[in-house]
């Protein structure tokens, strides 16, 4: 008996049957006769063909191939994704015209980044790839931020002082006086009286001692930018500019001591060295 109640056959009557010219299987019932519905001959039983079942193949090639590719990235290591940024200093100090460099550090230390520069004030310091130049004194904070994260920052913040001008006390010469009047006497300075004496970065306008400042009750004026080392430690400065003056300065045999500090912005202060 055929399977599912079915037979299969072809019909061999090729001159007058197109069923046969066609070479066309014929499907019948297990109980019909087994003949050809078009001519009526008898049909040659054949057996039914099993096509392959490619669909159900390609199926299954596509599932091994998808599975062996998720399996072969498992063993593939992933490009880690930069989480953070640290710089070598978190503060720093400088004087004006110094550079120094400041080296970046990524966590994850393997995670590949590309950085963006920038400085709060342009005019106190400039950044280049990490490069500080300093312009002026002041503050600024410089930041370096990842392209791949941009919340991956580090910042360093800046202090930036003038440079210390020292002057040494043979340097120090006293301001010529106008010479005397017709009829006038001669004025003998002997360096231990009130007058002035120019400093280099300043002018001292009070009680001297051997030609230089000493005493209470001088006053100093910048003539340039300067910058006063407070002597503490840690260390502090104050940075003045010209046109800036001292009052009430007391000084021991040319060394600033005290005195209280006028900035042509209109503020003061009062320092004691």
């Amino acid at each position: 008996m055929a399977k599912n109640g079915k037979r299969y056959g072809v019909c061999e009557n090729f001159e007058n049957c197109s069923k046969a010219k066609a070479s066309e299987k014929i499907e019948m019932d297990e109980l019909d006769d087994f003949i050809c519905p078009e001519c009526h001959s008898d049909l040659r039983e054949v057996q039914e063909k099993k096509g392959s079942n490619w669909k159900l193949i390609a199926c299954i090639i596509v599932v091994v191939i998808i599975l062996g590719g998720a399996i072969a990235l498992l063993f593939i290591p992933s490009t880690p994704k930069i989480e953070g940024l640290v710089l070598n200093a978190s503060t720093q100090t400088m004087l004006v015209g110094d550079q120094n460099t400041l080296v970046v550090t990524n966590n994850p230390i393997d995670a590949p980044a590309t950085y963006v520069w920038s400085t709060s004030n342009p005019a106190v310091l400039e950044v280049s790839n990490g490069q500080v130049t300093a312009i002026a004194p002041g503050e600024a904070t410089v930041t370096v931020v990842a392209n791949e994260n941009g919340d991956a920052v580090a910042m360093c913040q800046y202090v930036v002082n003038a440079p210390v001008v020292e002057v040494p006390v043979e340097e120090v010469e006293e301001v010529t006086e106008e010479p005397a009047k017709p009829g006038e006497p001669v004025k003998v300075d002997d360096g231990n009286t009130n007058g002035k004496v120019n400093l280099g970065y300043a002018i001292y306008d009070g009680p001297r001692q051997n030609g230089k400042p000493h005493g209470m009750g001088g006053t100093l004026t910048f003539t340039t930018s300067y910058q006063i080392d407070l002597k503490k430690m840690p260390a502090e400065y104050v940075n003045v500019r010209k046109g800036d003056y001292i009052s009430n300065t007391k000084f021991i045999n040319g060394r600033l001591v005290q005195g209280q500090i006028h900035f042509t912005n209109g503020t003061q202060k009062w320092i004691n060295i």
